[in-house]
């Protein structure tokens, strides 16, 4: 049967084949690939979105931007989908801390709406990473989907950095465009400005996780079908450190 989405929020599962199921029993996150289905019509209507709580409207708004990042320096990148991605950072840079502020500035919202559609539009083709890998695990011990991209991204492009520079730098060019200080600032840090304006959780520990939940993350992390998309190899140990970064 054909699939029609009206969404509500920035996750952009809309526009993909893929799912996501928590097995309690592992505390792990299976991702599933079902291309069929993917919806043949998306509808995008800020007005509707406008009643999403705005929250919910930030931390997935983060989520497509985590979405832009991850496809913009992909092992499998493709030039067409950078293109896209970088666009949609300046797009969500701009419009999502007015949306949050004010869900009756649709103009912002729908901004926000297309600009969630370019950061994933190519990942049938190219991957999402390491950022995904640890959010997947992270949702299943019981963080928000949204909310594990405002914990991890900055982190993991920290981490990234010494290999992805030159996309990074480009991404940190096109954000300080939006920012317009004229500093030479890391698009982490640039990233970590937009997290500040938007108020959004950045610490695991803030959702009750115990620390030693960490180590069962990072193993089902290493598992997760994105990982070994990940520009630059990792390892359990790696992936734990990066999760104390954030606990």
């Amino acid at each position: 049967m054909p699939v029609f989405a009206v969404p509500t929020t920035l996750s952009a599962a809309e526009w993909d084949g893929f799912a996501g199921s928590v097995d309690h029993s592992r505390d792990t996150k299976d991702l599933t690939v079902y291309l069929e289905a993917t919806p043949t019509a998306v509808f995008l209507d800020p007005a509707f979105s406008a009643h999403t709580p705005r929250d919910l409207w930030a931390t997935t708004g983060v989520r497509a931007l985590d979405h832009a990042v991850e496809t913009a320096y992909a092992k499998n990148a493709h030039p067409f989908t950078t293109a896209l991605a970088n666009h949609a950072l300046v797009m969500l840079a701009e419009n999502l801390p007015l949306s949050v502020k004010d869900p009756d500035n649709h103009d912002a919202a729908l901004k926000c709406q297309q600009a969630a559609w370019m950061s994933i539009i190519g990942v049938h083709n190219v991957s999402l990473g390491l950022s995904h890998a640890i959010g997947h695990q992270l949702g299943a011990v019981g963080i928000p989907h949204g909310t594990t991209s405002c914990i991890m991204l900055p982190h993991v492009m920290r981490f990234l950095e010494p290999v992805t520079s030159v996309e990074q730098a480009r991404m940190a060019e096109s954000l300080a465009r939006v920012q317009g200080d004229g500093l030479a600032i890391s698009a982490a840090d640039r990233l970590e400005d937009i997290l500040d304006q938007l108020e959004v959780p950045r610490r695991v520990s803030d959702f009750g996780v115990g620390r030693d939940k960490m180590a069962g993350v990072a193993r089902a992390a290493l598992g997760d079908i994105v990982v070994r998309e990940s520009p630059r190899p990792v390892d359990e140990s790696v992936i734990y450190e990066l999760l104390e970064t954030v606990w």
